[in-house]
């Protein structure tokens, strides 16, 4: 009885060259590889976050190398000397050594990428150094500049009680403006002074204790939010409860700080995470409960925070001799 040598329909066919033909030998693109990296990323349930991160700086950096008349077409004909270019492209483009260092970390990545699926055998860019970034700390708040930020809004309104709340948890907890956006009334535990960041920058949920200051905030802010009527669940809400975006976050924070007549440092969310390090750091607290608080994986960054500002160091310097 004769075998019937049926063929296979399209897409086994399709699953059939990929697994056996060498993939060595397939010819991709920078633009073909950063569109396929994303779909990799969405695969792996990577946030919408990361996957703009790689598509800003892939961005980037087909447009460096367009102006540099880079042939692109081909990923297994790039060499390191192509990304020595890029980096001076970018000086000579007055972009900040962090900015550099950021795309090429994801140009890197994406390329790792072509090195795994088989398009290139090694990855041009792995042998090109980040740029060297003078490890500084920038400008923070003082407890006199939180204490006046507090004093702007107008508390005998609804949107006045929700401003100050917003403030007091930047302020009582270093979080993120992404996470804060992002919370619900159910991440929020009064009873165990808690609040869960669900939205964080790792993928991975963490607990933050609330200050009594800061729990005391939330129960009464709780309660002015239901008389706004609010249509989300999100925490914070606009007077039509809608939850409130980033965008808006940022804006009435700037405005505070004008009316604060805050011109030494500049009113950004961000300096609320630096003042709330700074004074952790300041009370003794180690850096790993810091780490967890705050969300960061890597010390080295807290470690600059506690090389300027920990009293360990002025209280060490007399032992031993």
């Amino acid at each position: 009885m004769a075998i019937r040598k049926n063929k296979l329909n399209e897409n086994l066919l399709t699953a059939s060259s990929e697994l056996f033909e060498p993939t060595q030998q397939r010819i991709t693109g920078f633009p073909e590889l950063v569109n396929e990296h994303n779909r990799f990323c969405l695969s792996k349930g990577l946030s919408e976050h990361t996957l703009k991160y790689y598509r800003k700086e892939a961005a980037a950096f087909t447009k460096s190398m367009a102006i540099m008349e880079i042939d692109i077409s081909d990923v297994s004909k790039m060499k390191p000397e192509h990304f020595q270019m890029f980096i001076e492209n970018q000086f000579e483009s007055k972009f900040a050594a962090s900015t550099i260092n950021s795309r090429l970390r994801a140009v890197k990545t994406i390329f790792e990428y072509a090195k795994l699926r088989g398009y290139i055998t090694s990855s041009p860019a792995a042998s090109v150094p980040n740029v060297k970034v003078r490890q500084d700390v920038k400008d923070t708040y003082s407890k006199t500049h939180i204490s006046a930020l507090l004093k702007q809004p107008d508390i005998s309104t609804t949107v006045g009680v929700r401003d100050r709340t917003i403030i007091l948890m930047f302020a009582h907890t270093g979080i993120r403006l992404s996470e804060l956006a992002a919370i619900t009334e159910n991440d929020i535990n009064i009873i165990d002074s808690s609040v869960i960041i669900q939205r964080t920058k790792n993928g991975r949920a963490r607990r933050i204790p609330l200050t009594k200051e800061l729990n005391a905030a939330l129960r009464f802010y709780l309660q002015v939010r239901s008389s706004m009527e609010p249509k989300t669940s999100a925490l914070y809400v606009t007077e039509n409860g809608t939850p409130l975006s980033v965008r808006q976050i940022q804006y009435l924070i700037r405005n505070y700080g004008k009316r604060a007549n805050i011109t030494d440092v500049n009113p950004t969310v961000h300096a609320f995470r630096r003042f709330f390090i700074t004074e952790k750091i300041r009370a003794g607290v180690d850096l790993f409960t810091l780490a967890a608080m705050v969300g960061h994986s890597d010390l080295s960054i807290l470690q600059r925070y506690f090389n300027l500002n920990s009293s360990d160091l002025d209280n060490a310097i007399e032992r031993g001799l």
